[in-house]
């Protein structure tokens, strides 16, 4: 019996002298934990690689840089100026419209973020006012409110594939405006009733504004595509209200 164990002893001790990783496990438990340490660690390096290999699709598919053009049609509400007479206040407000343009470059981080940059041009905002007796002397012989909006824009964009062809996106950002009043009134005072006055509101040359749109994007090919969006500006610090736009754009993708 006492050599049928010994035996037993031999062929365990040869067993672990043999096996590198059972000696680690049974030597001591110091051991022990830096087996399954270095366990946790290769565990955790073959999930890296997994993971990897799930998103290098999403990154091949990514659009890279791309450049576009838009035309539009912006309208917004302007009130700068009122009529005063003996104290009574007569706004010249009302709603302006006119062409708006905008070219703009990006970078498509992967299929649903990307960073935007434009410039957009709304020179030719206006509405005509017609003419009214101011009081039994004076008439207000009408004008044309003018307002020209320029600005550069940073926006991030976020798209949402619907199909392979048709894409819905958002987009938010700042734009660096810059607007210029042209507006021209005029007015026949007969005397003795003596003029009427102007109270002309001053609004500021530059300010940084918010922005959004939403869109729908069509991809035409791998290259070419169309967006057709609505952008609406908070240009409230410029008595306008909202700046609402509605535009085409063709994109090209590098």
């Amino acid at each position: 019996m006492e050599w049928n164990v010994r035996i037993s002893f031999l062929r365990t001790f040869n067993a672990v002298t043999w096996c590198p990783f059972a000696t680690r496990l049974l030597v001591t438990p110091e051991s022990t934990r830096n087996a399954f340490r270095q366990f946790a660690i290769m565990t955790r390096t073959t999930a890296a690689v997994i993971f990897g290999a799930l998103l290098l699709p999403a990154f091949a598919l990514a659009g890279g840089p791309y450049v576009g053009a838009a035309a539009g049609y912006s309208f917004a509400d302007f009130h700068t100026t009122d009529i005063v007479n003996n104290g009574m206040h007569t706004p010249l407000a009302g709603s302006v419209s006119g062409e708006s343009y905008r070219l703009f470059v990006g970078y498509s981080f992967c299929p649903y973020i990307a960073l935007e940059s434009g410039w957009f041009n709304a020179g030719n905002l206006s509405r005509t006012i017609g003419g009214f007796p101011v009081n039994s002397t004076n008439t207000f012989q009408g004008g044309q409110s003018k307002v020209k909006v320029r600005g550069v824009s940073l926006d991030v964009v976020g798209t949402l594939p619907i199909s392979d062809h048709v894409s819905g996106f958002a987009r938010a950002g700042v734009l660096a405006s810059h607007v210029t009043d042209d507006s021209r009134y005029y007015a026949r005072v007969t005397y003795p009733g003596g003029p009427f006055e102007w109270t002309i509101f001053e609004i500021p040359r530059s300010a940084n504004r918010f922005e959004f749109a939403l869109g729908v994007q069509y991809n035409v090919s791998s290259r070419w595509s169309f967006k057709s969006e609505w952008q609406r500006v908070d240009m409230s610090v410029y008595r306008m209200g909202n700046l609402d736009t509605l535009d085409i754009a063709v994109v090209y993708t590098f």
